[in-house]
């Protein structure tokens, strides 16, 4: 069996090259897509604001010169004149911020030399990308005029005035470039650092684009983009650099500045108490918010995305990318069709209606937990009136039903006795007419009522997250997520010796199973290994897991499909407060852009989700419906872990309050759980 090459081998946009940033270019729509937000033609400045595996670098690389060039590799020059842009993307690690820290010389001195050696080396970027332009066509109207105009920036310039062409001028600014940096390298080896500083702040940055639209008709009207990639790379002063250049830029110039939540350690700028404002000085294109969002296409995006890959990798034919016999949204939905087809994806529900097992084991689990508040025989006369024959999603209603009435009232044996026989007649309403409380309780918890039957018999519930449109679902906002999932899921599908994405064999639910874990666990432990909280944040998803556990597969959830908390964190210690903003800004939780209003209390709370690759991890729902609302107390006893005795005593109660036989203690009265609806 021949086998190909992994199609989703290559996760992060730094791995691959221009050619295949172009070709793995996928946007969420032609109408309102990333193309659009991105606004390449816009001079204000842009901060590109996503998480890990948001796609954020691929979208600032596909405007980069380098892919820009490949995209119209017929008539460049035309293209970028099309185009009405030019980018400049670098990555700022590779600026090398680091070596700055412990040059010992005062630190406005070592800003200074940051922002000079900064000038020099993005000149140098610039300059190399317009040696390889005019190695294909010349553009210039004059050369040695543009050279000129450049050269006049440097303060101190005898020895540069031969300089006729891009090429010496691009040798001579290197030349430059590599003289400071080895005074900076060798800093410690020697008592003081010989450099000259001869070009004004940004004079460089801002001249070359300047004198190039005035020396080349191709760039009379193009703007250029300089594209700083992983800004999280470079220190805070570091920062305060680009940000005054962003304050002090020149049409036509401007940035776009990519960046983690996390990494944006300050908006100040150079010599003042200043900072730039969002409005102002620059506009926030956040990817994390648009891919989440309800509406944002996101599946579409994603199947496109994966489509691309299968295409190029020869797993699928073009047409599935390019058919003009039908418009985009025909082909979208044949996309999909297509896809969905090639995963297992069995009726979960319809499987354990056909195994009396299930409902066996369900309802006997259930009984055994009345024996221990009523006698076997109640018990059993319970168990009677609740039992349903090869149905076991309808019975677990039926009991939700009947633990919640016996729960409210707290009633005497006889009374409860008297509820299962109101339960029977529901039971009966629903088989009759389909309607009623049974109804009601399956509209809404029907995903829980599942998720625990399967966890009875099989001790969890992985079925649950198989086929393609679940896995959509769990990766949600992040590409990257179901590039990586599809990864492993090709791995699992060769070693087990299929051929996987082969329209004519379904890729196994075991695959799938296999692969949610080992990305589940992957990104779990990338997470909280990074910064110096992740430990903490750790704890704190742990905990919030085991309550949103039990909810899931209680007797007698309060909320359906609950992965979502609310709190007030204007209550919260700082400590608190910083370990859940990191848990956010790591992407374990993702907040929502709405508040809260607690109906007792009045405050307003911010609200969160868990990020839904962590969901199989604990068994947890996808779909967002239900929310646990958080006291300040609640919280502390999840964060802080110096109270873990008191947590444990704590779930323990929760546990208790949520199945039968009910029992509560004074705890858990005083540490009220809420669920509410969003």
């Amino acid at each position: 069996m021949e086998i190909n090459k992994n199609p989703f081998t290559t996760i992060k946009a730094n791995d691959l090259n221009d050619d295949e940033v172009n070709k793995n270019w996928v946007d969420l729509s032609e109408a309102k897509g990333l193309l659009e937000y991105f606004s390449a033609k816009s001079l204000v400045a842009k901060y590109i604001i996503g998480g890990k595996g948001s796609g954020k670098t691929h979208l600032m690389r596909y405007f980069s010169s380098s892919a820009q060039l490949l995209r119209n590799k017929e008539n460049e020059l035309n293209g970028i004149k099309s185009d009405g842009y030019y980018g400049i993307y670098f990555q700022s690690s590779s600026l090398h911020g680091s070596r700055f820290d412990n040059l010992n010389i005062p630190q406005d001195q070592i800003d200074r030399l940051f922002s000079y050696s900064f000038d020099l080396w993005l000149a140098g970027l610039f300059l190399d990308s317009l040696v390889r332009l005019k190695e294909e066509d010349n553009f210039f109207d004059n050369e040695m005029q543009f050279c000129k105009d450049i050269i006049d920036i440097f303060q101190k310039n005898d020895d540069m005035q031969g300089i006729k062409n891009i090429v010496e001028l691009k040798y001579c600014i290197d030349e430059i470039s590599r003289k400071i940096d080895y005074e900076i390298n060798n800093s410690l080896f020697k008592t003081s650092i010989n450099v000259e500083i001869l070009t004004n702040y940004g004079d460089l940055i801002f001249g070359i684009p300047i004198a190039l639209r005035k020396y080349s008709s191709y760039f009379k009207n193009v703007n250029f983009l300089y594209l700083a990639d992983e800004l999280e790379n470079i220190s805070f002063n570091q920062q305060k650099y680009i940000n005054t250049l962003i304050r002090e830029k020149k049409d036509p110039v401007t940035f776009r500045i990519g960046v983690r939540k996390h990494g944006m350690k300050t908006y100040e700028i150079m010599g003042s108490n200043e900072s730039n404002k969002e409005g102002h000085e620059f506009d926030v294109l956040r990817l994390d918010s648009i891919l989440s969002e309800e509406n944002s296409n996101y599946e579409n995006f994603a199947i496109k995305l994966i489509v691309n890959r299968l295409v190029s990798s020869g797993l699928a034919e073009d047409i599935l990318l390019v058919n003009s016999k039908l418009s985009e949204e025909e082909l979208a939905s044949k996309r999909k069709e297509y896809l969905f087809n090639l995963f297992e994806n069995p009726n979960i529900e319809y499987l354990v209606q056909q195994d009396k097992n299930y409902s066996e084991k369900t309802l006997v689990k259930f009984v055994n937990k009345c024996n221990r508040k009523l006698g076997k025989e109640s018990s059993e006369y319970i168990k009677k009136n609740l039992y349903v024959e090869k149905n076991p999603v309808v019975e677990k209603a039926a009991i939700h039903l009947f633990s919640q009435r016996w729960s409210k009232c707290k009633p005497t044996e006889e009374e409860l006795l008297k509820v299962s026989d109101k339960i029977k007649v529901n039971l009966d309403e629903f088989e009759a007419t389909g309607k009623g409380d049974i109804k009601v309780k399956l509209d809404k918890y029907r995903t829980n009522y599942i998720g625990a039957i399967l966890r009875e018999k099989h001790g969890n519930n992985s079925y649950q997250y198989v086929g393609l449109p679940n896995l959509l679902l769990i990766t949600k906002g992040f590409p990257r997520h179901i590039i990586t999932l599809l990864r492993h899921i090709y791995q699992y599908e060769v070693f087990a010796g299929r051929k996987p994405f082969d329209p004519n064999f379904k890729i196994s639910a075991k695959s799938q199973i296999l692969s949610l874990k080992e990305a589940a666990d992957w990104f779990y432990n990338d997470s909280v290994s990074e910064g110096e909280l992740g430990k903490e944040v750790a704890l704190f998803i742990n905990k919030l897991c085991e309550i949103f556990r039990i909810e899931m597969y209680a007797d007698k959830p309060v909320e359906c499909s609950a992965i979502s908390f609310s709190i007030n964190m204007s209550q919260l210690s700082p400590d608190f407060v910083n370990i859940i903003r990191w848990a956010e800004r790591i992407r374990v939780i993702i907040s929502h852009d709405d508040k809260r209003q607690d109906k007792n209390s009045q405050n307003i709370s911010d609200k969160y989700h868990l990020n839904g690759l962590l969901c199989p991890r604990w068994g947890l729902p996808i779909s967002r419906r239900g929310s646990l609302s958080l006291t300040t107390n609640n919280a502390e006893l999840l964060i802080d872990s110096t109270k873990d005795e008191l947590f444990n005593k704590f779930k323990n109660e929760f546990e208790n309050s949520r199945n039968a036989p009910f029992s509560t203690t004074s705890i858990s009265e005083v540490l009220t759980q809420q669920l509410l609806d969003f």
